[in-house]
């Protein structure tokens, strides 16, 4: 039994839709002062946040009361290279020898130090 596939033209369904306000330059002002005005405070957040971390990493402590203000040190070193050494490696210096590589490029790299302000 074979299937056989009828073609059946259907027409473009037209939706109605409701006459819209148009948009108006009052709405576009708003919209660019709140803009420039969230451009302006998050200037501003940055330059009380950076003026506090600098005290407290020259070791300025933290008046007492409800908030609290700390510093969260990380190092990180980049290692999204390490498979691919360790590939590169066992190619270039034998079956087996790629980790050791990695390892010994990682012991040598300097790691990256984060300093993220925290205050709650």
């Amino acid at each position: 039994m074979a299937i056989q596939i009828v073609p059946f033209p259907a027409s473009p369904q037209v939706i109605p839709q409701s006459p819209q306000e148009p948009v108006t330059q009052s709405q576009l002002q708003r919209i660019i002062a709140l803009r420039n005005q969230a451009a302006a405070l998050a200037k501003d957040l940055d330059s009380a946040e950076s003026a506090v971390q600098t005290a407290l990493e020259s070791g300025a402590s933290v008046e007492p009361g409800i908030h609290v203000a700390s510093l969260k040190e990380q190092f990180k070193r980049a290692v999204s290279w390490k498979d691919v050494a360790i590939r590169l490696a066992e190619r270039l210096y034998g079956e087996g020898r790629g980790s050791a590589y990695a390892a010994n490029v990682l012991q040598n790299t300097k790691p990256e130090r984060s300093v993220k302000l925290i205050v709650s």
